[in-house]
C-alpha cells in the first residue's frame, strides 16, 4: 500500500453531504461526516446514530445586519456579528443578547 504524505502544501477537498433540511433528516450521517442543509444554511455533524446528524449552532451575520432568523431556528443557536452575540433560548422567540466590548 502506498503512503501519502500530507503537509501544509497538500491540496485537498472536503466532500460534504448536502440537501434540504428535510432530505438530511431522512438519513444517518456517519460519525464525523458533515451535512449541509442548503435551505437553512446550517451545518450538521454525524454521530452514526442520529437522523440528520447534530446541528452546529452558529449563524454568522454581517456587521450591519442583525436581523434574526425566524425559521429553522433551534434552542442553542448563536447569532453574532462584530457587536452583539444572541443566543436563542427556544422559548417563545426569546433571544439572550450580549454586547461585545473591545478593549
Amino acid at each position: 500500500m502506498e503512503i501519502a504524505t500530507i503537509n501544509e502544501n497538500t491540496p485537498f477537498r472536503f466532500i460534504v453531504r448536502k440537501g434540504t433540511t428535510s432530505e438530511l433528516m431522512k438519513c444517518i450521517l456517519s460519525e464525523g461526516e458533515l451535512g449541509y442543509a442548503t435551505d437553512a444554511k446550517r451545518l450538521y455533524v454525524g454521530d452514526g446514530e442520529t437522523m440528520g446528524g447534530n446541528p452546529i449552532h452558529n449563524i454568522v451575520l454581517s456587521s450591519e445586519n442583525m436581523e434574526l432568523p425566524t425559521e429553522g431556528i433551534i434552542a442553542g443557536d448563536i447569532v453574532y456579528n462584530n457587536s452583539q452575540i444572541k443566543i436563542y433560548t427556544g422559548i417563545s422567540d426569546i433571544w439572550n443578547t450580549y454586547q461585545i466590548n473591545y478593549l
